[in-house]
């Protein structure tokens, strides 16, 4: 029995707009109420999901969200961490001098802050960056930083993104896309599947009790943890071959479809 609902949120519950429909909202309030875990799993820092959480009403005491690809696990109501990993000052200057090389903007993402390299420029990763988001834009060699950096990233077009994906080599770091224009530094080991085990075992279930809906790259480990894995139609290839089903894309709620049918619910 399904006693967890994991959810990416760009391009998988959220329409194009960024928004959540009133559909989806509804459905997933509904399975909540019924007693359903309903965990948001997201590369966002913290402010990225405040409002979501929210607005579907997930504050109840033992309600939990993922950040920043699953580096950072609190507490929805109390904001308790139940689980951290923050990128070593030894890997924050060896990407430095990877972005130097490769005269490309960096971005070291904190909790809650966006510091953004501008010595070849601004990136564009203020332009899809959730709303809340606080940016410092500083030079390279004036970076230091007073907050753990959870996840660095890099904002390009996507056939550089693919290009610097293949060049980077670092032994201690995790990478992957939440989307094609951008790409994700982690700690070594780290994934939402890293996150949402954390979750699950604190809430006293297993992965065989776990549902997640994912559509690109950093979804891959959380849906090959969970029992029952969706991927959005829209999803890519690669989402998509792991993933035990196929739902609808998310600009027509394909989430929702698919949590009505199972648990067969009306909004």
């Amino acid at each position: 029995m399904i006693h967890v609902i994991a959810t990416d949120l760009d391009h998988t519950l959220l329409r194009e707009n960024h928004a959540l429909s009133k559909e989806t909202a509804k459905v997933l309030s509904h399975l909540h109420d019924q007693g359903l875990k309903v965990i948001l799993a997201s590369g966002r820092p913290v402010p990225g999901l405040t409002d979501l959480n929210a607005q579907l009403g997930l504050m109840q005491p033992e309600d939990y969200s993922i950040y920043l690809n699953g580096a950072l696990v609190l507490n929805n109501r109390t904001g308790y961490e139940i689980y951290s990993r923050t990128l070593t000052a030894e890997t924050l200057e060896a990407v430095g001098q990877f972005a130097q090389q490769e005269a490309i903007p960096v971005e070291y993402i904190s909790a809650d802050t966006v510091y953004s390299t501008t010595d070849f420029g601004r990136s564009s990763y203020s332009t899809f960056a959730p709303k809340g988001m606080k940016f410092s834009y500083v030079k390279q060699a004036e970076f230091f930083p007073r907050k753990p950096i959870y996840k660095i990233g890099f904002a390009n077009e996507p056939l550089r993104i693919d290009a610097l994906q293949a060049t980077i080599k670092m032994l201690n770091v995790s990478v992957t896309r939440s989307r094609r224009e951008f790409l994700e530094l982690m700690p070594l080991g780290v994934n939402k599947a890293v996150g949402l085990e954390k979750v699950v075992h604190q809430l006293g279930y297993n992965a065989q009790q776990v549902m997640a809906f994912g559509d690109e790259e950093n979804d891959l480990e959380m849906l090959r943890y969970a029992g029952v894995s969706i991927a959005v139609a829209n999803a890519q290839t690669k989402v998509k071959a792991v993933a035990r089903y196929i739902t609808d894309t998310n600009e027509v709620d394909g989430v929702a479809q698919f949590l009505k049918s199972w648990f067969s619910t009306s909004s």
